[in-house]
């Protein structure tokens, strides 16, 4: 009695009786159905290659990109290496040459001092000189003076003694 009968359960729900003519009609549409999704499954699958395959030269672009990036990468850390020794070399310069300014201003203070002095001593070396000069006029009339005093009193002696010898009273 089953023999040319199939029973399909569905849970909850009746069994339906499908008859052999019926199983067949199902057979030929299932056998369309199969083919027509295994020439779909096939085309998906030819879709899957060739968006695989695009994602593969994505992938093998986007490697050749991060290598350039990386090289990039790789040389400009170098030259932020090289710029950091540079800059590390110039603050030591920089710290010598504000040590030889410091020096410098140390130097320019004394000079400046020394100059002072050197200033204020030789304005009193000027003063000392004048005073000298002044000294040295002052002697010299003396000197004139007491000359001329002293060739008056030789003049008068040599008359004294003239007169002394001759008799004579001056």
């Amino acid at each position: 009695m089953f023999d040319h009968y199939k029973h399909r359960i569905i849970p909850n729900k009746k069994v339906i009786k499908i008859t052999m003519p019926e199983q067949s009609s199902y057979f030929e549409k299932f056998s369309g159905l199969t083919g027509k999704t295994i020439t779909e499954l096939n085309q998906a699958k030819t879709e899957v290659e060739e968006r695989g395959n695009q994602l593969q030269e994505l992938a093998n672009q986007s490697n050749a990109k991060f290598n350039e990036v990386l090289k990039m990468n790789l040389g400009l850390k170098e030259k932020i290496e090289f710029l950091q020794g540079l800059t590390e070399n110039l603050s030591v310069r920089n710290e010598e040459l504000e040590k030889r300014n410091q020096e410098l201003e140390k130097q320019r203070i004394e000079n400046n001092n020394l100059s002072s002095d050197l200033k204020k001593n030789l304005e009193k070396v000027v003063l000392k000189e004048k005073e000298l000069e002044l000294q040295k006029d002052q002697l010299e009339r003396r000197i004139n003076e007491k000359t001329e005093e002293l060739i008056k009193s030789q003049k008068l002696a040599i008359i004294g003694e003239a007169c002394v010898k001759d008799g004579a009273r001056p």
